[in-house]
């Protein structure tokens, strides 16, 4: 059975008007586990890259802060992650 990816978006450019839109493509809670795991790696790789002088190489970090988090958008929401519908307002947040 095919995936339903929900691909609602709120439209307006104030986070006022994001914020409950993006709780609610959060709502499970491992979502927001995998979502917590994928940034602690990320940071973590982050600090190891600068601690041993090759923090040119940052960009690897957001492989498993995406992965992750992609991963249970795709897996555990069933939606699409807001970065790929509204990149501004998801950084703002």
């Amino acid at each position: 059975m095919a995936a339903n990816f929900s691909c609602r978006i709120v439209n307006s450019n104030h986070f006022a008007d994001f914020w409950p839109y993006y709780l609610s493509e959060h709502s499970k809670s491992a979502t927001r586990t995998l979502h917590y795991i994928g940034t602690l790696i990320a940071l973590f790789l982050l600090a190891l890259l600068i601690a041993v002088g090759k923090w040119w190489l940052f960009p690897i970090a957001f492989v498993p802060g995406y992965g992750f988090a992609w991963a249970a958008h795709f897996f555990v929401e069933k939606n699409r992650p807001a970065t790929f519908q509204a990149s501004a307002l998801v950084v703002y947040g």
